[in-house]
């Protein structure tokens, strides 16, 4: 007999009528059951996002597929770990998510036991807190506030302009109160520091004034722990290499947020370093900073619906085996690149609109460095629309290439060869595709056409790319050129 007290049957319960009364599919109808979870769980908010994470990872897609064969116990513990380690999951939650959809689909029969959570972990009840200026209030400032609560207390903070420039070392969520313009400010290098494994925000401006101009100032610096922004305007004002919102550990969560560094661009949008760091950014828009996003190390992402504009440099950078996903994006008004991969970095875009570069709309760096992009526009860049180089990689599947200063595809160093499936490049200004300097890659029904230069040119000693089932036509030059000891193979082109 498990001394572990049961969790309330009822989300399970509501996850199962929901699936039976409107007949759901768990593969064909994500959208629609993530929609009804929400509608039928209103008051639930932090229950329902955790269900909708494990949901977003495969959780219940997992549990539909299981067999007689399969140990139930096996599979729960690997899924758990799987929510703990791609999503910086509490353990307790993970283990809640895991067993509720269980119950859900009838892969357990009995209401889903689970370890306790902790008073202050994301499924706790939280005690509520009124901070406001004047009026009814249980604190005046926000300072104070955090200061005297326990952890996992929600803060609900009325209208006005509240001092930051602290640090956030217990669980908490800090939220203004629906309607109210409440505002978050400090000088210094920070305005609100995170050292806490789960911290919430949501409906705030948060503003920092670097006095200073330093190097390390930072709106939101999370050093260790989970970060859930909701609704934020963050803007930083000054300071050379500062960053908006800095994770070091843990989890970022932003939904309908804009990250503005000023008309200065004076400070990156948001940046993840650390192993282990995970973000999460739901229709989100980031600009006027210097780097929009940036990826450092072991750390992953996902991304979708956002818009990141107007950078003073590359717009997302990916590195050191970082591995975001970005989904259905606008990246955009760059004064470099759009997207730079390197150093070992990989990623995955899918149906994103990346447009108006100054540099490369995406560049790729090194040998293992090797992002995917599907379904993905890249137009209108100054330079290459695609640049790989150093013996970087990567593939692209369906994506439209065009309306490039030079040519849409560059190709050169030995040991590079991305692929390129089903993709059109068109209306160049130079090369649809220019490969030199030992480069490789592969071409697989692909359509290039409309060049001002050849459709194709190959150049240099060891050049070897390979074009299978291609069209080329309407070039202002030659089709393709080959010259300077080059070489390449044309299968059914």
């Amino acid at each position: 007999m498990s001394q572990h007290p049961p969790v309330q049957p009822s989300f399970s319960e509501r996850l199962r009528t929901i699936i039976a009364k409107y007949r759901l599919d768990i593969q064909r109808d994500q959208n629609r059951l993530k929609a009804l979870v929400k509608d039928y769980l209103p008051n639930h908010s932090r229950e329902v996002r955790i269900l909708l994470l494990a949901f977003d990872e495969g959780v219940p897609a997992e549990l539909a597929s299981l067999t007689a064969h399969q140990s139930w116990g096996l599979i729960r513990g690997r899924l758990i770990q799987k929510l703990q380690e791609s999503l910086a999951m509490h353990p307790s939650a993970a283990t809640w998510a895991v067993d509720t959809w269980a119950a859900a689909l009838g892969v357990v029969e009995a209401p889903p036991y689970v370890i306790p959570l902790p008073r202050s972990a994301p499924l706790a009840s939280a005690a509520e807190f009124r901070v406001a200026p004047i009026g009814a209030a249980d604190f005046r400032t926000l300072s104070e506030a955090v200061q005297h609560v326990p952890a996992g207390s929600r803060l609900l903070l009325a209208s006005g302009t509240y001092v930051g420039g602290l640090v956030l070392d217990k669980n908490l969520e800090i939220v203004g109160e629906s309607g109210a313009e409440v505002r978050v400010q400090a000088t210094g290098d920070f305005c609100l520091q995170v050292r806490a494994d789960y911290v919430v925000l949501k409906n705030l401006k948060i503003w920092l004034i670097n006095e200073k101009g330093g190097d390390q100032a930072a709106a939101a610096l999370v050093v260790r722990g989970i970060k859930y922004l909701k609704n934020i305007l963050t803007k930083l004002l000054h300071g050379d290499q500062a960053a908006a919102v800095l994770v070091v550990r843990g989890r970022l969560d932003m939904e309908q947020c804009t990250v503005d560094t000023s008309a200065q661009h004076c400070g990156h949008g948001v940046v993840l370093e650390g192993s282990g760091t995970f973000a999460s950014l739901s229709r989100c828009a980031i600009r006027n900073t210097r780097i929009g996003m940036w990826f450092k190390g072991l750390v992953t992402g996902k991304i979708q619906e956002c818009a990141i504009q107007n950078t003073a440099k590359t717009a997302v950078i990916i590195e050191n085996k970082a591995q975001p996903n970005f989904e259905r994006c606008e990246i955009s008004n760059s004064r470099k690149a759009g997207v730079f991969v390197h150093s070992g970095g990989s990623g995955r875009f899918e149906n994103c609109q990346i447009h108006n570069t100054a540099y490369p709309g995406v560049a790729i760096k090194d040998q293992g460095t090797a992002p995917v992009f599907v379904g993905c526009t890249i137009r209108r860049s100054q330079q290459y629309g695609v640049w790989a180089h150093s013996g970087g990689g990567g593939r692209f599947e369906n994506c439209q290439i065009h309306n490039t200063a030079h040519s849409g595809v560059g190709i050169q160093d030995q040991g590079t060869a991305p692929v390129f499936v089903g993709c059109t490049i068109s209306d160049s200004q130079q090369n649809g595709v220019f490969v030199h300097s030992g480069g490789g890659g592969r071409f697989e029904n692909c359509q290039i056409h409309d060049t001002a230069y050849p459709g194709v040119g190959i150049k240099d000693q060891g050049t070897a790319p390979v074009f299978v089932g291609c069209t080329i036509r309407r070039s202002q030059q030659y089709g393709v050129w080959v010259w300077k000891g080059a070489s390449a193979r044309f299968l059914n082109c």
